[in-house]
Formats: C-alpha cells, sequence, structure tokens
C-alpha cells in the first residue's frame, strides 16, 4: 500500500510514517480520491509541520591574524508545512565567500522523531552582494523533497540538488 498523504509504502492499516489510515473507495476510486483531498492535504500539511528545517551559520574570528572559527548558529528556515507554500527566505544576509564556484551550507532536519544534518553543496554567486539563503518544497513524493536557494541583489537565486526531507540521503 502507497501512502496517500506521504507515499511511504507499508503494510497494515496505518501508515507507519504519518499515521494516514488506509482508505478503500466503494465504487469509482477517483470520485474518492477527490473527495478525501482536502483531507489528505490538512493530514500532510500536520505531519510536514512536525519537520524544522534551517541551515548552520559559522562565525569567524581573527586569532593571533589567523581565522579562525568562533561559533555555530543554527537558524532555523521554516516547517516543512510552511516550505510547501513557496520560497522562504531568512530575514537577515550573508557576507559572499569569493572565488569558491561552490559552498557547503549545512542543513539540519529536526522533528521530535528525527535528526538530520548534512552539508548541501550550492552554487555561488559571484557578484560581490551579501547574499540570502532561503528553501522550498519542489515535489511531494515518499521523501518529500526541498532545494535550498541563494540570491543577492542581482543575481539568483540558484538552488542546490534535491534534499529529501523525510529521506535518507
Amino acid at each position: 500500500m502507497k501512502c496517500l498523504v506521504c507515499g511511504e509504502i507499508f503494510e497494515g492499516n496505518e501508515c507507519p510514517r504519518c499515521r494516514f489510515p488506509v482508505v478503500n473507495f466503494p465504487g469509482d476510486p477517483e470520485a474518492g480520491l477527490k473527495m478525501l483531498q482536502p483531507m489528505i492535504e490538512q493530514h500532510r500539511r500536520e505531519f510536514l509541520s512536525r519537520f524544522q528545517v534551517g541551515v548552520t551559520a559559522c562565525y569567524w574570528k581573527d586569532a593571533d591574524g589567523k581565522l579562525v572559527l568562533d561559533r555555530k548558529e543554527r537558524i532555523p528556515v521554516g516547517t516543512g508545512a510552511e516550505l510547501m507554500n513557496g520560497e522562504v527566505w531568512l530575514p537577515r544576509k550573508f557576507a559572499r565567500i569569493p572565488d569558491v564556484p561552490e559552498l557547503q551550507v549545512g542543513v539540519y532536519i529536526d522533528s521530535d522523531e528525527y535528526h538530520r544534518e548534512m552539508q548541501v553543496p550550492l552554487p555561488n554567486l559571484m557578484g560581490k552582494e551579501l547574499q540570502e539563503l532561503g528553501m522550498k518544497v519542489v515535489t511531494v513524493d515518499s521523501e518529500c523533497r526541498l532545494v535550498l536557494l541563494l540570491r543577492n541583489s542581482t543575481e539568483g537565486p540558484v538552488a542546490s540538488e534535491e534534499i529529501a526531507l523525510l529521506g535518507k540521503d
């Protein structure tokens, strides 16, 4: 059985991942599915709202003429449900890292039962302006895929490869 909400393949009467029940339709399955669509969407939003997605910012300082890591800060971007509504941009800007074609951005995904951190490659913008980071969900499938976005005042947005919100990549 494939879950109507999160796409998980399972056996039984309820999805083990999002807890949506198996629904059987008497008669025309398409008509039944159309009738259930608002309930499916509501359950999907409630399920994805349990996932907080964000980035990790690094702050640097000078230590005897060398640049060293001062601290890291986890900055929430939004919940999975918020990212389904379109692009969500952080309200702050970041310094540009010159002369590197690709940035490695720390991304985290948290829920009550799930925690994952990863480094996501993102094409760098070569303009000298401050940069903005954002995210959005691009596909709702068994993994609910999202992308990390980067823009500045004259370029972008550019996107990372898709990241599985619910998967293991």
